[in-house]
């Protein structure tokens, strides 16, 4: 059975195993299978960490039996975020900076998980994190995406607004910055994640 940690700012140190584990995977997903060239990875430990992993960061692992299996995070678009660093020719009209708008970024699954659980896996992660803004009261999400995958969040009806069109990457794919607006709906669709 998965189960969702929403790790908050105040439980980093409760959680450090979970939050290493998901650093570890990241390198894995990031670094080694997507062949991104990162500025701030711990190659020696093997470890994908960027200056937005900090203290104001919310970490969403999904678990199964004791282990990460997918994540992502969440930071307020008040401070300095990937889209406002890194991506802001992503935004044809400015970057989201508001405190109700949070900016999501480096959702992964574990490269290991069976290849049948890693389409739910990515419902599972995308779903919680919708709940967790609709009961936080975190009414967007921002976050860059492969175009590739926009078809998946737009078949289960989530609302979403293109912040500029889609943009040569030098990994060979087309990047989109949208915003996803966060409703009673988008919420409500937690009853759909696996078990």
């Amino acid at each position: 059975m998965y189960y969702v940690l929403v790790v908050p700012p105040a439980f980093h140190h409760l959680y450090q195993r979970q939050i290493e584990e998901m650093f570890r995977q990241r390198y894995r997903v990031f670094v080694e299978i997507l062949g991104w060239e990162l500025p701030d990875v711990d190659h020696k430990r093997r470890l994908e960490i960027d200056q937005f992993d900090r203290a104001d960061t919310v970490y969403l692992i999904v678990m199964k039996q004791g282990n990460v299996v997918s994540a992502s995070r969440m930071i307020p678009t008040t401070t300095p975020n990937m889209m406002s660093e890194v991506f802001p020719d992503l935004c044809q009209n400015g970057v989201p900076r508001d405190a109700g708008t949070w900016e999501w970024s480096r959702a992964h699954v574990n490269p290991d998980a069976p290849y049948q659980e890693r389409s739910l896996l990515i419902d599972y992660i995308f779903l919680s994190g919708y709940e967790f803004a609709y009961y936080a009261g975190i009414s967007a999400l921002s976050a860059q995406i492969n175009a590739a995958e926009i078809d998946r969040g737009l078949d289960r009806g989530l609302v979403v607004d293109l912040l500029g069109p889609p943009t040569h990457h030098k990994d060979g794919s087309e990047l989109l910055a949208l915003q996803h607006h966060i409703t009673a709906k988008s919420s409500q669709m937690s009853d759909e994640k696996p078990t």
